[in-house]
C-alpha cells in the first residue's frame, strides 16, 4: 500500500517491500522534519488552541442546541485529525524501521 505524498527519492530496490518500506521510512522521516520546523510548529500549535477553545465552547454550550454542539464537535476532530495524521506517517516510518533491524 503506498501512502499518499511519499516520493521516489528512495534507493532502488527490485524487492518491492523492500521499496515500500523505504518509502515509509523516507516519508515518516519527512513528516518529522516538517514537525520540527516552524511552519510545522505553527500548525500543530494552531491545531491545539483550536481544540483547546473548542472545548471551552462547548462547556459553555447550551445542551438544547445539538446543531451547536455537533459544530464544536466537528471542529475537534478536524484539529485532532491533522495531529493524528501527522503522528501516523512518523509512528509508522519508525515501525517499517523497526522491521528492517529485525529482519
Amino acid at each position: 500500500m503506498r501512502q499518499r505524498g511519499m516520493c521516489d527519492s528512495t534507493p532502488m530496490n527490485d524487492d518491492p517491500d523492500i521499496r515500500q518500506t523505504a518509502e515509509i521510512i523516507d516519508f515518516g522521516q519527512q513528516v518529522e522534519t516538517f514537525l520540527q520546523s516552524s511552519l510545522g510548529r505553527y500548525l500543530i500549535g494552531r491545531a491545539e488552541d483550536d481544540i483547546e477553545q473548542a472545548v471551552e465552547q462547548l462547556k459553555r454550550a447550551n445542551p438544547d442546541h445539538a446543531a451547536l454542539i455537533r459544530t464544536i464537535q466537528n471542529q475537534i476532530h478536524v484539529a485532532e485529525n491533522i495531529q493524528y495524521w501527522l503522528a501516523e506517517a512518523v509512528t509508522a516510518g519508525y515501525n517499517a524501521q523497526r522491521e528492517i533491524l529485525l529482519n
